[in-house]
């Protein structure tokens, strides 16, 4: 009996180290390993986190998710993770290694990186370097929208998204700033630009100016404490 019971002490031992969370801020993990669970038990909405898979041959892959999408269409009252509730993890893209295999099926351990809040504050370690991530994304897309509502539609502005979707224009550079954020800044201008024209081609211009307005209401990414 005695070992039975130190055997279920030294398993629930191993599963704490082999998931870690950050309960400083209220954000636990739940599930297992390779499929883990967001628990969200702080008082804000969870709009992106990131967690690092552990392959235990010192490889680290991290997988970022972002709702922040979710605010084009919706209030923030209704996006991301809701306090109280959980969420399982599901990857926007199965990634494979080398081997065929899954990162996240072959991992020992899975801790949270950093978690983004509705305030816009992200908490965590950040090694990954989703601050750099997220805020690469926001200000891409703000920047590609504000081409389109400064130019209030004009044909000029449509000239100018063009060019910047066929790669005739580049972004604008960011000398301040990393250069994983450079790169990013980058990759998503030219992704929000050909958003917009295939939004235009396939709904019109009223669409589109829709849609240029919907990222004024993300929030601005501050680094928490």
């Amino acid at each position: 009996m005695i070992h039975r019971v130190f055997a279920s002490v030294l398993l629930l031992a191993s599963l704490a180290m082999a998931q870690a969370g950050l309960p400083k801020y209220g954000v636990l993990l739940g599930g297992s390993v390779s499929s883990p669970t967001i628990v969200n038990n702080s008082s804000h909405r969870i709009l992106a986190y990131t967690l690092l898979f552990d392959q235990g041959n010192g490889a680290v892959h991290p997988s970022l998710y972002e709702m922040l999408g979710q605010l084009r269409k919706l209030p923030m009252s209704s996006v991301g993770i809701a306090p109280g509730v959980s969420l399982p993890h599901n990857p926007s893209a199965q990634v494979r290694d080398a081997k065929g295999q899954s990162p996240y099926a072959v991992a020992i351990a899975v801790s949270l990186d950093s978690v983004l809040f509705d305030d816009g504050t992200l908490v965590g370690p950040d090694k990954a370097g989703s601050f750099d991530q997220l805020t690469a994304r926001i200000q891409a897309e703000k920047d590609i929208h504000a081409i389109l509502l400064n130019g209030n539609g004009a044909e000029s502005a449509w000239a100018a998204l063009s060019g910047i979707a066929s790669g005739q224009a580049v972004a604008p550079t960011q000398a301040s700033r990393s250069q994983p954020y450079q790169g990013r800044y980058a990759s998503m201008y030219k992704v929000f630009a050909a958003e917009l024209l295939r939004v235009r081609s396939g709904t019109g211009d009223a669409a589109a100016l829709h849609l240029a307005g919907s990222s004024m209401s993300y929030p601005t990414i501050v680094k928490g404490e």
